[in-house]
């Protein structure tokens, strides 16, 4: 869509009403399966939300495949998880998941779940989180907070860097409507490997077998990150990806965009294909709030 397109579809600024403004609740900011589409949320939407954010306007992060039929590959893809009272699905209730998503209790991914907290540190306790019984908001006396974070997947959906937006600055991307952000903090594992350790800013944890299956692999990593004298209201987003150049791509579970010349055969196709294109390992939290 140009820019054109997406200015028929603004409403008209008139006298009568010259700052015409909804605030939506949500917005479906990830929206398929492939690289092209972690790309469309990354690059050019992820500062969309942001710049709502930065304004006090407290949105929640969307992520899905929009599948309109019920034979479509799509619909392995992004996903939306929801705080909720039940784990059995059939127990679920529909408007506690609408309450979760209005409430910003959510996360979003493929192939990887990221989970936070906000921690005070004046001995009061008081604790921002995104689980059904939590509060997305705390403070802290003297402004120290400590932002613990959490990420799980299994072994097939390796993850590398974990970035932190926190009141992140956000830029144009190449057009008037479409908005990146640069990340406040950017740690780097070092291999997208967990046999090595001490070689980055964090380590990966291997878990093997997991519930007695054979091969049921997992990777895990909890870190705590401090940020100290904050002295203004501030939101955090935590994001969590594999890189191209290190890690593994999540083929064949997610199988678009491998590159084709470097895999003639099978024997290709097996050995890893790092670098080699392929969807990568994505997930991302909605915003915790630090208030002074």
């Amino acid at each position: 869509m140009s820019d054109d397109d997406r200015a028929k579809r603004r409403l008209p600024d008139t006298s009568a009403a010259p700052n015409l403004f909804a605030h939506f609740p949500a917005l479906e900011l990830w929206n398929g399966n492939d690289s092209g589409h972690q790309g469309e949320f990354l690059d050019e939407r992820i500062g969309i939300w942001f710049n709502h954010l930065n304004q006090g306007l407290r949105t929640t992060f969307i992520a899905d495949t929009d599948s309109h039929r019920f034979s479509n590959l799509r619909s392995a893809g992004a996903r939306t998880w929801t705080a909720s009272p039940a784990d059995a699905v059939a127990s679920i209730d529909p408007a506690d998941v609408a309450a979760s998503v209005e409430a910003g209790r959510a996360v979003g991914g493929q192939g990887v779940f990221v989970t936070t907290r906000l921690l005070a540190t004046d001995g009061f306790g008081d604790v921002a989180d995104l689980t059904w019984g939590g509060d997305t908001t705390m403070t802290d006396a003297g402004g120290d907070v400590v932002l613990e974070i959490d990420v799980q997947s299994p072994a097939w959906a390796e993850w590398d860097t974990i970035e932190v937006y926190a009141n992140a600055t956000t830029f144009e991307a190449g057009s008037a409507y479409l908005f990146g952000a640069t990340p406040t903090l950017s740690l780097e594992e070092g291999d997208c490997d967990p046999e090595t350790t001490g070689d980055g800013d964090f380590d990966v944890t291997l878990t093997e077998d997991v519930g007695g299956v054979a091969g049921a692999d997992s990777w895990s990593a909890t870190l705590e990150v401090p940020f100290d004298d904050l002295a203004e209201e501030t939101w955090f987003v935590v994001v969590v990806r594999g890189s191209d150049s290190l890690c593994a791509p999540m083929f064949p579970v997610y199988p678009d965009d491998l590159s084709k010349a470097s895999n003639p055969d099978l024997g290709d196709l097996v050995d890893g294909n790092v670098g080699e294109g392929g969807v990568m390992a994505l997930g991302a939290t909605n915003a915790l709030y630090f208030e002074p």
